[in-house]
């Protein structure tokens, strides 16, 4: 991938061998967690499925329109941390373009560390190079809990901003049930909620947004996250149009999977 024939390509080609190498790799994906698998008896055609990732998106890129091919260039993506000042060196800047709509699907607070999941394809393409940068990340993500992270949550109370008090209804019970779930639980929503005050600052003048997330049930706690995460919009001045229940998920009695649909 690193010869210049494949330049125009390469990015193609990395999530070709990125994916072939977690389809490749020696473990079950056993929701929520993965284990080893040294001993199965699979036979592993690693150029057959790369060459099968690379008809796939050959195949997409065929069924674009001329149209759609032609504005293929008008995106961009920006690398940064969506619950901190925005901007690509962590600064809002004085002409950044104002954001018009957001389609998004946030963790939900279920414990569930989607850097603990993605452990293979985390080495492979070098974006972490020991167990413990995989820590950091999780530790600053929304809702992650993997290794230290829980450590990190079982220590006292965490703090909550005063405007969230009243919003976080189900805290009473859960921090009588389990302190570590009530501490992850918080500061999951307090992260939301920074996210949230930042995107207040980007939003353009008639911003629409829509934000799929699940119900949780911790220790027997019934957390209502849709509802939650309306209430923190309307804190920042957003209105909400609308939550649409649009499934159960995991075949589970009482888990949904919801939108959120607010405007600016």
């Amino acid at each position: 991938m690193r010869q210049a024939g494949y330049r125009t390509v390469r990015h193609y080609l990395w999530l070709c061998v990125n994916t072939a190498a977690l389809d490749c790799a020696n473990i079950h994906r056993n929701h929520p967690t993965i284990t080893f698998d040294d001993n199965h008896n699979r036979k592993i055609d690693v150029a057959a499925i790369v060459a099968g990732e690379v008809c796939k998106i050959e195949a997409d890129l065929q069924a674009l329109s001329p149209q759609e091919l032609a504005h293929g260039g008008l995106g961009s993506v920006t690398t940064a941390d969506s619950c901190a000042p925005i901007g690509l060196d962590g600064t809002t800047r004085k002409n950044q373009k104002k954001t018009t709509h957001v389609i998004t699907s946030p963790p939900y607070p279920n414990r569930f560390s989607y850097v603990h999941q993605t452990r293979p394809q985390l080495h492979f393409m070098e974006l972490v190079g020991n167990r413990s940068a995989a820590t950091e990340i999780d530790i600053a993500t929304v809702g992650g809990t993997w290794g230290r992270a829980t450590s990190d949550l079982a220590k006292g109370n965490i703090a909550i901003p005063p405007k969230l008090a009243g919003v976080l209804d189900f805290l009473p019970q859960l921090r009588g049930k389990s302190p570590l779930m009530a501490n992850y639980a918080v500061k999951y929503f307090v992260d939301l909620n920074r996210h949230i005050g930042q995107l207040r600052k980007v939003a353009a003048k008639g911003f629409r947004g829509a934000y799929v997330v699940g119900n949780s049930r911790l220790s027997g706690v019934e957390i209502y996250t849709e509802g939650i995460l309306a209430r923190l919009f309307e804190l920042h001045g957003f209105g909400v149009d609308q939550i649409v229940v649009f499934r159960r998920r995991g075949g589970r009695r009482r888990l949904y999977e919801c939108a959120v649909c607010v405007r600016g």
